[in-house]
C-alpha cells in the first residue's frame, strides 16, 4: 500500500488489506465484455467521495492530484470518450487523492469502505 502522509495516519485510518495485497480490489474485478460494474463520473463523485462531479473532474485534470507511486491514476474511457470507473480505479484514485492531500484520512477511509462494500455486493470479496 502506498505510504500515507503522517497527518493522515493521525486520523486513525483503518486501511488494512488482505495479506500480501496493496489494495482490496484488483483490475480483474469487473466484466470487460459487459463493462460491469463500472461507474460514471457523477456516481463516483457523489457516492464514493461525497462531492460534486465538477470537483472530481477538476481533480482528474490536475497532474498532481492523481499521482500514486509516481504514476497517474486514470479511469478507463468508452469509445465515445466517457470515463468509466472500475472499483479498482476508485480505490487507487482515493489513495492518490489522500497522498496528494485532496481528501482527508477520514474521507479515504470512508471511500475505501464504500469500495469494499460494492466489491462485496458484487461478490468479488467475502
Amino acid at each position: 500500500m502506498p505510504d500515507v502522509p503522517q497527518p493522515l495516519i493521525l486520523a486513525q485510518v483503518d486501511l488494512r488489506t488482505p495479506d500480501g495485497q496493496d489494495f482490496w480490489t484488483t483490475p480483474e474485478m469487473w466484466d470487460p465484455v459487459h463493462h460491469y460494474p463500472t461507474f460514471a463520473v457523477h456516481e463516483v463523485a457523489k457516492c464514493f467521495f461525497g462531492m460534486s462531479p465538477g470537483w472530481l473532474r477538476s481533480h482528474l485534470r490536475s497532474t498532481t492530484s492523481t499521482l500514486l507511486d509516481e504514476e497517474s491514476v486514470f479511469p478507463l474511457r468508452t469509445t465515445s470518450g466517457a470515463r468509466m470507473f472500475r472499483l479498482w480505479d476508485i480505490e487507487r484514485l482515493a489513495h492518490a487523492f489522500a497522498v496528494n492531500r485532496v481528501i482527508t484520512g477520514r474521507q479515504l477511509e470512508l471511500t475505501v469502505m464504500m469500495v469494499k462494500t460494492a466489491a462485496r455486493l458484487h461478490q468479488f470479496i467475502a
